[in-house]
């Protein structure tokens, strides 16, 4: 379980803050929208505790994110950002070891799991420098399967991809969502994927953090205000 409480996000000023209690289940897929600059990659990293807050509360579980130790982290929450590993030779089985971290012995059949789950398994042996970017968000999508973390943070997942491999993307987020029980949550300037899949959506607009359900008749006004300059 995923909560926050008066949460501030920035760096040395505060960039956008969520003013209450949120409480983020299992089994859904949630949204973060903004224009450039609003702040919700900054939100992002910072409920994944890469970035510490400005103020307020962060629970996972019944641990504050900032008081766990990376392992204990990587073990609860697992971060993907835009940046592409562009390892030489490196295969993609091996590529998805490596979410399993120091210390969880290598399993070939969990590895062949979550590389189907994500429809790579065809994938395995190619290098991964030689992957398209939509091959690519997927099998990084795999190695967060495979790290079995109870949170998945997802950073622009569709950003530079084609029309299809962006439906394609978000539709295995949501897949992961609902059939591996987590919470998954991906910071994304495409509103139109964010209405069409998301369950929850998170408007960051004028340092604000608003909240609403997918169908919520509010969400379409605040997007529009959101956006209405950009």
């Amino acid at each position: 379980m995923l909560t926050i409480q008066n949460l501030v996000c920035g760096y040395s000023a505060a960039i956008c803050s969520y003013d209450s209690r949120y409480e983020f289940e299992a089994g859904l897929l949630y949204a973060i929208v903004g224009e450039n600059g609003s702040g919700k990659s900054t939100f992002l990293r910072t409920l994944a505790g890469l970035i510490p807050k400005i103020q307020g509360e962060i629970n996972i579980g019944n641990s504050e994110i900032e008081s766990l130790k990376p392992r204990s982290r990587a073990q609860q929450v697992c971060y993907c950002s835009t940046t592409r590993s562009r390892i030489p030779f490196m295969t993609v089985e091996e590529y998805i070891y490596l979410g399993g971290g120091i210390g969880k012995s290598n399993n070939q059949a969990e590895v062949k799991q979550a590389a189907e789950s994500c429809s790579v398994l065809h994938l395995l042996n190619f290098e991964i420098q030689n992957l398209s970017d939509g091959q690519y968000r997927k099998v990084k999508l795999a190695k967060a399967v495979y790290q079995n973390s109870p949170c998945l943070l997802v950073d622009e997942p569709t950003s530079h991809l084609d029309p299809p491999s962006r439906k394609q993307v978000v539709r295995l987020l949501r897949a992961i969502a609902k059939e591996q029980n987590k919470i998954v949550i991906m910071a994304t300037h495409e509103i139109d994927l964010a209405l069409d899949f998301a369950d929850r959506v998170f408007v960051v607009h004028e340092g604000q953090i608003h909240s609403y359900h997918s169908h919520q008749s509010e969400l379409q006004q605040r997007i529009h205000e959101a956006f209405s300059e950009v």
